[in-house]
This record gives structure tokens, sequence and C-alpha cells, in this order.
């Protein structure tokens, strides 16, 4: 069997490995050098390798045998990608190699790294190796958790809560000498913490030892993983690390552990994410109440908040923040928890009334992989949040109160998303949709089975109202809303998409209406009732190919469907971009005007209509390359006058490189040029 076989060794070693390839007889490529190596992680094959061969004791670069800079190499070939086996030969003897220290560490995994001493007889040694590869997901394991002493923390951590839990819970003699074997491991790991060390096993012992504490074991040493892996060094970001794009929102995080804080911030910067982070709700009720650019699309919170003393609780809990806000704040993004208490955390899944994510702390802290996956989940939220705030109907109807509805339709919309039975309740907006469509062209629809031209007021338009509003009134509301608004909008876009003028597509949901007031009933349905503008929502397909067009007035769910069962010609990924990069020339624009009115000082000046209101207005949207031009001349005028326009291409030119629409991009960069 032909097999591709990659051999690392000392130039001066190259006939020994010679003769063991020939017993071998496989393809073979031989890397001797630190330069070779470099140029073969760039420009190899890696995929193609089904057995790695490396001398642990390489002298590159006059390195010292006993540096065993062999080790260093495997883990650069398994950042790289590589997930064939490694066998390391060696001439040491085998007590050097101690495999919990980060330079051994890859021995831990022994299915995949095999530690094989030198030996003259190269058969011998030929007939011990046996190709064999890993998962991706096995490679992703090992490189995230074991080439680093910050991870090799984490598994420590995590090992030895298994190992507590396999003890059983009143044990404490061998859960205290399972402790100190952990702890043993950690003072050789983290040689120069070893005061601060000792002092959280000192407490943790007591801790497991104090009856009145009332947690396991196991809840006692999650409660203390934080503070020991604070103590490992925080790894440097290696050139290879994927480069994830930053996005233009930001998570809000809530925690009162400074330690988790700091971890959780770590990842955040690891993966390119913008954060602020607060220690009480009433701080994080102050910035969402202040965030008019509406940029933070996460809220994070520790569903457990204490003051600076650890005993008493703050008076805003996690739970008691998101409710709030959810109540009282126009706030539309990702709710996140984290709970170091897993009774909690399942309670609060059954009996929570928000639609929320949470996660167990102690699984999203143990290693630096667990908390790319949760920053990744988090990620994949606040995108679609972002990009629910500013893909939206625009007309009155959906954003401001008025006699037709009790509140504006995109505060109904909000209760939506947020609802327990999101998922289910849109597959059956989708399925009541498709049906009444289907029926409406099949003539099979009977007059007034399907009725969308509705009002949802709750009580008598008066300055006083006669009674409160009851519960049963608000759930009643919300049913018309998701009935009738969200169903009918879906019917009427589907239909115009299927190519039906507008009058077609009233005379399907509306039939039979009063010809004299054809006009009027057509606007009270699609205008007034589901604030549908139907050829100015719809991204045209060739405006989204040429990437002219920045933003839909559809919601992200219309758009999901539309595609899925009409095969609607426009890409959801190019409107997400458009969008992103419309919110960043906001941002520029909105800037630049911040450093103008500072200049301005209350002087009275002599300014055209146009650069006045720019001044005086804040920008709510770009939807059309066009404004973005009309902007940036207006802009380009007052920077000039202020002697501001060094600051202006300053802006653009740092914001450059994050625009991906093309069109976008080239008005940004003739306005530098």
């Amino acid at each position: 069997m032909q097999v591709n076989l990659l051999i690392i060794c000392n130039d001066q070693n190259k006939s020994y490995y010679k003769n063991l390839a020939e017993n071998l007889t496989k393809s073979v490529l031989y890397l001797s050098r630190d330069k070779g190596l470099l140029d073969y992680l760039q420009d190899g094959e890696l995929e193609e390798i089904d057995l790695c061969i490396i001398q642990v004791e390489l002298g590159w670069e006059n390195r010292q045998p006993d540096s065993f800079y062999g080790f260093e190499v495997a883990k650069k070939l398994r950042k790289a990608g590589l997930k064939s086996i490694i066998y390391f030969l060696h001439f040491f003897p085998e007590d050097r190699f101690d495999p919990v220290r980060t330079r051994y560490a890859l021995l831990r995994v022994n299915t995949f790294h095999k530690l094989i001493k030198t030996s003259a007889n190269t058969e011998d040694i030929a007939s011990r190796l046996q190709p064999q590869k890993m998962s991706l997901l096995q490679w992703e394991d090992i490189s995230e958790t074991l080439l680093g002493i910050r991870s090799l923390v984490q598994e420590l951590i995590h090992d030895l809560k298994n190992r507590v839990i396999r003890s059983g819970k009143n044990d404490e003699v061998k859960i205290e000498e399972i402790i100190d074997q952990s702890f043993q491991e950690l003072f050789n790991l983290l040689s120069d913490q070893t005061t601060a060390l000792s002092q959280i096993r000192k407490n943790l012992l007591l801790e497991i030892s104090d009856p009145k504490k009332g947690l396991s074991p196991q809840e006692i040493v999650e409660n203390f993983a934080s503070q020991i892996t604070s103590l490992a060094p925080i790894e440097d970001k290696d050139d290879d690390e994927v480069n994830f794009p930053r996005p233009p929102w930001k998570v809000l995080l809530v925690e009162d552990d400074s330690n988790v804080t700091e971890t959780l911030n770590d990842g955040f910067e690891r993966n390119n994410i913008q954060y602020e982070s607060v220690y009480s709700g009433s701080e994080a009720l102050k910035i969402l109440a202040n965030d008019k650019k509406q940029s933070i699309a996460v809220l994070l919170c520790d569903l457990r908040l204490k003051e600076d003393d650890s005993r008493y609780w703050q008076p805003l809990q996690g739970y008691d923040i998101i409710e709030q806000v959810r109540k009282e704040n126009t706030y539309l993004g990702a709710f996140f928890v984290l709970t170091s208490a897993k009774k909690r955390l399942i309670n609060l899944t059954k009996n929570f009334k928000t639609n929320i994510t949470a996660d167990h702390k102690s699984y999203v802290l143990s290693s630096d992989g667990a908390l790319n996956l949760f920053i990744q989940k988090l990620r994949q939220s606040g995108d679609e949040f972002f990009f629910r705030v500013r893909s939206r109907p625009r007309l009155s109807a959906w954003n401001k109160k008025t006699q037709r509805f009790y509140q504006p339709l995109c505060q109904f919309y909000r209760a939506h998303i947020y609802s327990l039975d999101y998922d289910l309740a849109e597959q059956t907006i989708n399925q009541e949709a498709q049906e009444y469509v289907e029926k409406m062209e099949a003539g099979l629809l009977k007059k007034g089975e399907a009725e969308f031209n509705i009002t949802i007021l709750l009580k008598e338009q008066k300055k006083k109202p006669s009674k409160e509003i009851t519960e049963q009134q608000i759930n009643q509301a919300f049913d018309k809303f998701r009935d009738h608004i969200l169903v009918g909008r879906r019917v009427a876009l589907a239909l115009f998409l299927k190519g039906y003028s507008e009058d077609e597509v009233f005379d399907f949901m509306q039939p039979g209406s009063d010809a004299n007031n054809r006009k009027a009933s057509k606007d009270l349905l699609f205008k007034t009732t589901l604030a549908l503008s139907f050829a100015k929502d719809f991204p045209d397909p060739e405006d989204i190919r040429q990437g002219r067009y920045l933003k839909s007035n559809l919601l992200l769910e219309e758009i999901q469907w539309l595609i899925e069962f009409y095969q609607a010609d426009f890409d959801l990924d190019q409107i997400r971009v458009n969008v992103v990069d419309a919110n960043t020339v906001w941002g520029i624009l909105d800037d630049i005007r911040y450093s103008i009115k500072k200049k301005i000082n209350g002087q009275a000046l002599s300014l055209s209509s146009k650069q006045q209101n720019f001044l005086d207005k804040d920008i709510k949207e770009i939807t059309t390359l066009k404004e973005i031009k009309g902007l940036l001349q207006i802009v380009n005028e007052l920077a000039g006058h202020f002697g501001l326009s060094k600051d202006f291409n300053l802006l653009i030119k740092e914001e450059l490189e994050t625009i991906e629409n093309p069109e976008v991009k080239k008005i940004l960069m003739d306005r530098v040029l």
C-alpha cells in the first residue's frame, strides 16, 4: 500500500530515516530545516499526509537536543491542520518526558502520538508504525486543548471535577487525595504561581469540609475554576490562527466576578468581538438607554449577581435585568445567561417568560475551545439581531402608535421574537400563509374566510380610559398580530413576488370591496394595517447582484420564508453585507457631524438648508448609493469649511477595509483620493 509519509529530522540523521523509509516502502517527504518547515506549512498539502515521523531532539538553528524542539514542530503541524498520527523518535530515557508539561502535552493523547526509542534495527521500528488519521472533531479538540499552558490548566480542572464525581460525595479523605494530586500537576505547570495556588487549595479544602455550605464537592471545585484559570498565562495569538471579521455590533456583559469577566473579555478579543463589561444591572440599563445607535446586539448576564463582599445580592439579578429590558426598553437583541447552579439553569429554561439562551458557566469556561464555541453561538445571534434592527418596514404603522393599533407594530414584533413559542409560532405562520396563497390562487377561499384588515385596540381612545388593560386583552391582541398581520404580510408579499399587481393582491385578500372607495380601502389594508409598500419593500434582484441596494424593508423571517418557499431571487447573505456596510457609512458620517458641531459651538452661520438639516437631524438610515453620494457631498463641503478634511479622510481610511460592497467602497475611495 502506497502511503504519503512526512519525516522531520536533523540533516545529519537523514540517512537513518531513509533506511527506515525503505522498510516502509512509502512516498516520503523530508524536512530538515526550519525554513523548509515554514515553506511546507505555507504551501504543503497536509491533508495528503498519512503518517508523520518527528525526531524529538531536533538541533535546528543550533538548538540543544534537550530542548526537545520536535514537540514544538508537532504543535505547529497540528495547528496547521495535520490529522495523521505522529510518531516521535528519541534517544533520551523516557523518564525525561513529563506528559503534564506543556512542551510534551501531545503525549497525553497517546492514540495519535506515540513515543518510540530510536533503535539500530529500523525494520523493528517500521513494523510498529501504522497509518492512522483523526477526524476533524478530534483534531479540533487536540488543537484547542493541548497546545498551551492555559488550555492544559483548564483540562486539569476538568479532569479534577470528573475524578471528584467518581470518588463519591462523602469520602473526604479520597477527595483530598485527588485534589492534592491535581494541585501537584498545577504546581508543575504554574511554577511561578505556587503561593496563589497553595492559598486556593487551602480555601477549596476548607469549603469542602464545611457542611454548612450545602454544596457538592463538584460544585465547590467549579466555583474555584475561574480563580485557578486566571493564574495561567494568556497565550499569544498565532499568526496562523483564524481571523474572524469584526462585526459592527457589541456585546454588553454583566458579571460580578472579575476573573470571569477577564476570561470572557479575552475570549471576545480573541474572536474579534466588540464588548462593554459592567458590574451591575443599573450600569447595564444606563448603557442600553443611551445606546442611540442600537449597537448592542447581545446582552450577556451572570444569573446571580452579588455585591463586592460576595455575601449580599445586588438589587437587580440577571433575570431581573432581562425582564426589565424586555418590558421597558427599546432594545432588540439576543439574551444570553450564564450560571454556576445547574438546578437553577434547568428551572430557568422551564419557567422564564423570555426566550433566552442559558449556559452553564463551568462548561463555557472549561477550555478555550468551549469558550470559542459559545462565542460563535453568540456571534450568530448578534448578527441576526443586528440585521433585524436595520431590516424592517418603514411605514408609520410599524414604527409609531396609530389610532388603529394601541402600540406600534414593531412592539408586537419584539414580543413575538422574545416569546418562548417563537419557533413553533413561525412554523404555524408560514404554514397558514402558504395555505392562504394556494387557496387564493385556486379560487377556493370563501369570502370572509381570511380577514387581514383588522384593528388592534385594547381600550377606547380617550384621554382617561375607563379601565385598565387586562392580561387576556393583551394576549388576544398579540394573537391578532400573529394571525393577521404577520400572516397577512407574507400572503401579500408572496402574491406580489409571484407576479400579481397590487390591485390583484388586494382583490385576493379583500374580495367584493366597494369600488367607490377602492383606493382608500387598499391604503387601509396595505399601508395602515400591514405596513406594506410592495415595490419599495423588495430589494430588486439586479440591484442586489450589483451591490446597489443597501437595505431591505422586509423582516428577516419574511426574507427567509420567501427564499425557501417561493425561490425569491435575492441573496440574504448579500443583503446582510449591505446592511453592515450602510451602518459603517452611517457611523463615519455621524462621527464627522459630531466634530463639526463641536467646531461650530453655537456660532451663527450661514448654511444651506441641506447642510443645516444634516447637522440638526439624526441620520436614521441609508438605503441607496445616491443617498451616500449626496451625504458625502454635504459633509465634504462642511469639513472643508471647518478645516476637518484630514479628519474626514482619516475616518474613511480607517473603515475602508471593513467595507465589502464594491460600489460603496468605490464611492468612499473616490472621496479619499
